[in-house]
């Protein structure tokens, strides 16, 4: 609870630092954002339409002067482009000041916005703009007449001006000292939360090494204790102290367990003695059926054996059958052999007559394509014939290439009976050649006959292979029966080991490093004195001979 008090201390502290920074950098931006649009903004978009009004005079006096020197007598142009330019100053005027209205305000600034929206409205229209106009006219002595009252329009609007500047400069002056009075008390929050912060820490460190630190200390010594097996220390509970957290209470009321179930072990030691007797006798009676189970699966061995010389004779008449089916499998080898060279031979024979059939075809192509080029110059001659009338020089063409195509023709055609000549050769020749085949194959027919007749014997042996091998199965089965429960049995005594070194090691252990009062001397003899089994081996019985000063160490619980 107090340190969950504390945190929230400590978080709001940490909301009162960021608030009041927050309020401060408010208070900041909005003071500057104040200043600037009073005292920047204002005052600088003010000024300019001072100036742009200034030069407007000024502009307006330069007219006039040139027009009473009569400088543009000749140069009407000249002075359109002067008052021109007078048009242009007047409109930066106005824009101006509309830029400086529609800037933000402040409240009190109201009536010194309006005077100076009064006095230029004045201005611009009972002065700048008549006096502009009667430049244009040339209306010098009306401009010299008027000029004393435009002045005072002038004052009367920059005096607007200056009164809204010292107003202006007032407001930055206040908006700064209560600035600089809002820092100033910000700062003094500040330094207040840090120094309770600070008092708040230190607080918690001495709680810390009062109420943490040293009872962190003195379980170390305990677990010192603790680890060098002397377990006489009382362990306080300090659970109930309020100052003392709740998870060092618990760490102390968990070693006082400890300590409570360490000095319980001790009272296991006797009942880890009467399990290693049990474990004892275990082993021995499974020693001696594993023996008898031996002998069984011997008897099933010498069956075995048996069994594989009979087996031994059978495949022994299976290998020679092996061999000569072996050699008649060379020859039939052998003899497909030739039978794939003559099939061989027969496949390039039949080639050269498709080779052959391919070029018959590509000539009969050419023949196709000539007599249908004969009958185009044919049709051609026919046309130029009954065009020329008695004139027939272009038939006389025609008939020409007509003669050359059937030359063409002619030559194709005897290759082609070249052709089929070559191929009624090839083709008796591969006939041949499948009659060869024919031989050979047959051969291979009946080394395969032969072949049949060894597999049969092969076959009869396997017979006498199989009956053996179920015996030799029968056998295999009894001795895997025989295996398993030995199997059974290895795993019983070899649980009965584990548990006996177990509880012999957690007996030694355990008596060897607790020393304790709370246990009398009496109370191990008795553990000591258990009786052993007479099957026991020697290693075992030795074993429990304890040498003088294990004695000692153990009468000292």
């Amino acid at each position: 609870m107090r340190w969950s008090l504390v945190l929230c201390l400590f978080a709001t502290l940490v909301t009162i630092l960021s608030g009041l920074g927050l309020y401060t950098s408010a208070i900041s931006e909005s003071s500057i954002r104040e200043l600037n649009e009073v005292n920047v903004d204002q005052r600088t978009m003010l000024n300019r339409a001072i100036s742009t009004q200034l030069v407007t005079q000024v502009g307006m006096r330069d007219i006039r002067a040139r027009l009473l020197a009569n400088d543009w007598h000749d140069k009407p142009e000249e002075l359109k482009q002067d008052v021109t330019g007078l048009d242009k100053n007047i409109d930066d005027l106005n824009q101006l000041i509309k830029s400086f209205f529609a800037l933000p305000t402040q409240p009190d600034q109201t009536e010194l916005l309006s005077n100076i929206r009064t006095t230029y409205d004045t201005l611009l229209n009972d002065g700048l703009l008549p006096q502009r106009q009667r430049l244009a006219d040339d209306n010098v002595g009306a401009f010299t007449r008027n000029a004393p009252d435009v002045q005072k329009m002038v004052d009367s609007f920059e005096q607007a001006c200056l009164n809204f500047f010292y107003t202006a400069t007032d407001q930055g002056t206040t908006l700064y000292r209560d600035f600089l009075a809002q820092t100033k008390l910000m700062q003094w929050c500040i330094v207040v939360v840090l120094s309770i912060a600070i008092i708040t820490i230190i607080g918690m460190l001495w709680d810390t090494t009062v109420n943490v630190a040293r009872p962190l200390t003195g379980l170390i010594t305990y677990f010192g204790a603790v680890e060098k097996g002397d377990l006489s220390h009382k362990i306080p509970l300090i659970g109930n102290k309020a100052s003392i957290p709740i998870c060092i209470g618990r760490l102390y009321t968990s070693l006082a367990q400890m300590q409570e179930g360490l000095v319980n072990i001790v009272g296991t030691a006797r009942s880890s003695g009467e399990l290693i007797y049990q474990g004892s006798q275990h082993i021995a009676s499974g020693n001696n059926d594993l023996s008898a189970r031996t002998e069984q699966q011997a008897a099933s061995l010498e069956e075995t054996a048996s069994s594989m010389e009979e087996l031994s004779s059978t495949v022994g008449q299976n290998a020679d059958n092996a061999r000569q089916a072996s050699q008649l499998a060379r020859e039939a080898s052998s003899s497909a052999s030739q039978g794939g060279e003559v099939v061989n031979e027969v496949i390039e024979t039949m080639q050269g007559i498709r080779t052959g059939s391919h070029r018959v075809a590509d000539i009969i192509s050419t023949i196709d394509a000539i007599a249908f080029q004969t009958n185009i110059l044919a049709l051609n001659a026919s046309v130029e014939a009954a065009r020329a009338g008695e004139h027939g020089r272009g038939f006389a063409v025609v008939a020409e290439e007509v003669r050359k195509l059937a030359s063409r023709s002619s030559g194709a055609a005897s290759e082609i009976r070249e052709l089929i000549d070559a191929s009624l050769k090839q083709v008796e020749a591969g006939s041949m050649r499948v009659d060869d085949a024919g031989r050979v194959m047959k051969e291979v027919v009946s080394s395969v006959a032969r072949v049949s007749d060894i597999m049969d014997e092969i076959a009869s042996a396997s017979i006498e292979q199989s009956h053996g091998i179920q015996q030799i199965n029968d056998a295999v089965t009894q001795m895997e029966q025989v295996t398993q429960q030995n199997a059974q049995l290895v795993q019983q005594s070899a649980t009965a080991s584990t548990q006996l070194e177990a509880e012999a090691r957690r007996l030694t252990t355990t008596m060897g490093h607790f020393l304790l009062t709370e246990f009398s001397a009496s109370s191990q003899a008795s553990i000591a004195s258990s009786p052993h089994s007479s099957s026991h081996s020697p290693s075992l019985s030795s074993a429990n001979i304890p040498s003088q000063r294990e004695t000692e160490e153990w009468e000292a619980f």
